[in-house]
C-alpha cells in the first residue's frame, strides 16, 4: 500500500494521512510520490502490481474538500508488458509541480517492459477545482527544475489526461 500525510508545518503535528490500497490485498502499490498544486489537488504517482499484471504505473489525486484521508481517484496509466527481475526498481519515478502554470502535476513512473528491461511512462494531470484564496501559493516555488538520467536503453512515453 502507498500511505501518505499532510503535516501543519508550524506545529509537526498530522493534519491528516491516507492509503492507497486494495481492500482485497489482490493489488499493490509501492514507491509512492506526491505533490501538491496551487488549489490544493494532491497528485501522487506510484508503481503497482498483481498476481496477473506486471509492474505497471498508476496515479492517484485528492481533490480539496473531500473528507479527509480520502483520494478522489486512482488510474493505471500504463501496464507493465513483461516480467522485471532486476535489482534495482524506483530509482526513476517521481512527481512535480508543472513549473509554468502551477496547477498541472506531472508523474513519472517506472513501468515493466519486455525482456527484463524497465521504462519510465510520464502523464500530465491538469485539474479543473475552483476554490477560494489558495494558502499553497505561497508555499509553491517559482520554478520546479528536474532531470530524468537515462541509462542505457530507456524507454521514454508521454501521454497528457484531463481530469476535469
Amino acid at each position: 500500500a502507498a500511505k501518505w500525510w499532510e503535516i501543519a508545518p508550524a506545529t509537526g503535528n498530522s493534519v491528516q494521512s491516507g492509503v492507497l490500497e486494495d481492500p482485497s490485498a489482490q493489488q499493490f502499490y509501492y514507491f509512492p510520490a506526491l505533490t501538491v498544486n496551487e488549489t490544493g489537488v494532491m497528485g501522487l504517482g506510484c508503481s503497482g502490481s498483481a498476481a496477473t499484471e506486471y509492474v505497471s504505473t498508476y496515479y492517484a489525486w485528492r481533490n480539496p474538500g473531500i473528507p479527509n484521508g480520502l483520494l478522489t481517484g486512482v488510474q493505471q496509466y500504463h501496464a507493465g508488458a513483461g516480467p522485471y527481475t532486476g535489482p534495482r526498481w524506483g530509482d526513476y519515478s517521481g512527481v512535480y509541480l508543472d513549473p509554468v502554470d502551477g496547477e498541472s502535476i506531472w508523474v513519472l513512473q517506472q513501468y515493466a517492459e519486455t525482456s527484463n528491461q524497465w521504462g519510465i511512462q510520464w502523464v500530465k494531470l491538469t485539474f479543473n477545482v475552483v476554490v477560494g484564496l489558495s494558502a499553497f501559493g505561497n508555499a509553491m516555488l517559482a520554478s520546479t527544475l528536474f532531470m530524468v538520467a537515462i541509462l542505457g536503453a530507456l524507454l521514454l512515453r508521454y501521454r497528457e489526461i484531463d481530469n476535469r
